[in-house]
C-alpha cells in the first residue's frame, strides 16, 4: 500500500516539480545572463559617456576609452553564448541566441559565429517553433552576407 501512495504522490507532484525547475532555470537565466549584461551594458555607457566626454576636452585617453569599452561590449556578447555552451537543451537558450542579433557588421558576434551556437543546441530545441524561426533568420542573414 505504502508503494501506491508513494507513487500517487510523485505522480500528483510530478508537475509541481517540473515548474520548480522551470523557475529556477528562469532564475539561473535572469542571474547569469540578463543581469550580467544589464551590467555591462551600464559599464559600456559609462565609458562611452566618459569617451564623449574627453573628445570634446581634447583629453588624450579617449583611445584607450574606446578600447576599454570595446572589450566591455565583447564580454557582454560572451555572456549569451556562455550560456548556450552550458545549456544546450534549455529553452532559454533560444533567448539567449536572439540576445546575440544578427551577426551584422560591427558585431562581436558573426554569424558564423550564430550559426555554430544554434548548431549546438539540442535537437528538440532546433525542431521548436522559435527554433525553427531562428534558422529561417539565419538563413536570411547567410543570403544578406553573401551579398555583401
Amino acid at each position: 500500500m505504502k508503494m501506491k501512495q508513494l507513487i500517487l504522490a510523485l505522480f500528483l507532484l510530478s508537475p509541481c516539480l517540473a515548474l520548480s525547475q522551470e523557475n529556477t532555470e528562469a532564475e539561473n537565466f535572469s542571474t547569469n545572463v540578463i543581469n550580467k549584461v544589464k551590467e555591462y551594458n551600464e559599464e559600456s555607457r559609462k565609458l562611452k559617456e566618459a569617451f564623449k566626454s574627453a573628445k570634446e576636452n581634447n583629453q588624450a585617453d579617449t583611445v584607450s576609452l574606446k578600447e576599454q569599452r570595446r572589450k566591455v561590449i565583447e564580454k557582454c556578447f560572451q555572456v549569451p553564448q556562455y550560456y548556450i555552451k552550458a545549456n544546450p537543451a534549455s529553452p532559454y537558450s533560444c533567448r539567449a541566441l536572439a540576445m546575440l542579433g544578427e551577426g551584422g557588421k560591427g558585431s562581436p558576434v558573426t554569424v558564423s559565429d550564430l550559426e555554430r551556437l544554434f548548431n549546438s543546441l539540442a535537437p528538440e530545441l532546433k525542431d521548436s517553433d522559435a527554433g525553427k524561426t531562428y534558422a529561417e533568420q539565419l538563413a536570411s542573414w547567410k543570403e544578406r552576407d553573401k551579398k555583401k
